[in-house]
């Protein structure tokens, strides 16, 4: 039976620590990533994304409502994904303190196009086909809320509960 370790609200320094240190403690155990988040802070959800690649054992994701922002990072960094028919996912730019990057002052702006880069990159490595690197480009800009059937469409490794 797996672990299950749950991401409930918001990602913050004090959940990171704690579903890090729960993955780490589970020594190589299959976990069920429980997930419902509007996301949080990216560079914690980074962690958590370092500690599920670190993880020797199976991890997949269970979204029953929402994997936002960076939680949808999370769930789609695991093995594989399950969402509830009903369960969203939002996809989109990062942005610091509301700002968006248009905003920033130019250093700041390339330390997002960077992180920028890095995020593509997580949804690339799960399209189910290159033909779907616009579309997802697309989504990413326009900061779209995909439904369960969507997310399951573009990405491989999603299934529907």
């Amino acid at each position: 039976m797996a672990r299950v370790i749950q991401i409930k609200g918001e990602i913050t320094k004090h959940s990171s620590l704690n579903v890090r240190h729960r993955i780490i403690e589970a020594r190589g155990e299959e976990i069920n990533l429980i997930i419902d988040s509007p996301g949080g802070l990216l560079y914690r959800g980074q962690e958590i994304i370092q500690s599920i690649k670190a993880h020797r054992g199976g991890i997949y994701a269970t979204v029953l409502k929402s994997a936002h922002s960076t939680a949808s990072i999370i769930a789609l960094s695991c093995d594989y994904l399950q969402m509830h028919r009903t369960a969203t996912m939002l996809i989109h730019k990062p942005t610091v303190d509301g700002q968006t990057r248009e905003q920033l002052e130019e250093a700041l702006a390339r330390l997002i196009m960077l992180q920028e880069y890095k995020i593509m990159g997580c949804y690339y490595e799960r399209l189910r086909s290159d033909a779907n690197r616009d579309l997802i480009s697309f989504i990413f800009e326009e900061e779209r809320v995909l439904d369960a059937q969507q997310v399951k469409n573009l990405f491989t490794r999603v299934y529907i509960i």
